[in-house]
């Protein structure tokens, strides 16, 4: 899925960044930390500055996937969205702490 998507940067920029942003929503909402790290590696923005609750740590979080979240936000994610939500904050904060 990821070659596919990299194929797509050179042929149409825009489709390449609206569905690589789709595609990394979704693997952090399923937690697949490694599919994520790829995707931003492609390219494809972290974060949503339109709708941050429908970013990747946020979708991430929601859905329990801490250890995905955790890495986005290694990863350079804007963590403003949780922290409007101190639940998530917590366990976010909680697991940089134990790093």
């Amino acid at each position: 899925d990821c070659a596919w998507l990299k194929s797509l940067v050179n042929t149409d920029p825009e489709y390449f960044i609206d569905l690589g942003s789709r595609r990394l929503v979704d693997a952090a909402r399923l937690g697949m930390t490694a599919a994520c790290v790829e995707i931003v590696n492609l390219g494809i923005p972290i974060d949503n500055p339109s709708d941050p609750f429908d970013s990747a740590i946020y979708v991430a979080a929601d859905h329990g996937e801490m250890t995905t979240a955790f890495v986005l936000l290694a990863l350079g994610a804007d963590f403003t969205p949780l922290q409007e939500h101190g639940r998530y904050s917590e366990k976010i904060q909680s697991s940089i702490e134990n790093v």
